[in-house]
């Protein structure tokens, strides 16, 4: 992935992780496939912050995990919330990584 190769690059290689759009929708995969690959990932790169692009219909959004904070931020420009689903699984992919209850915030503003 090209912002992978760059984050290399220029030496933030071991700050930032960058998760596969492809790897963690849902047409195509399963939840236990994506919730998986999500905390494979995370486990064997140990990354400070992974980014994750994520498609919803049509629209693109963004989820940032920040793992030394146990925090999970959702970006959405068009200020809609993730859903209850969503929020749990995230729950549930960080929670199996740190056993410890994590943060999802939302910046719709």
């Amino acid at each position: 992935m090209y912002l992978d190769s760059l984050s290399v690059a220029q030496g933030d290689g071991q700050v930032y992780g960058f998760i596969e759009p492809q790897s963690i929708q849902t047409s195509g995969n399963t939840k236990v496939q994506i919730q998986t690959y999500m905390q494979t990932w995370i486990a064997d790169s140990h990354r400070h912050i992974y980014l994750a692009p994520y498609i919803d219909g049509s629209h693109w959004q963004l989820i940032v995990i920040i793992s030394w904070e146990c925090t999970v931020v959702w970006f959405c420009s068009l200020r809609r919330r993730p859903s209850h689903e969503m929020k749990c699984f995230l729950q549930g992919v960080t929670n199996k990584l740190t056993r410890m209850n994590v943060a999802i915030t939302s910046c719709i503003g």
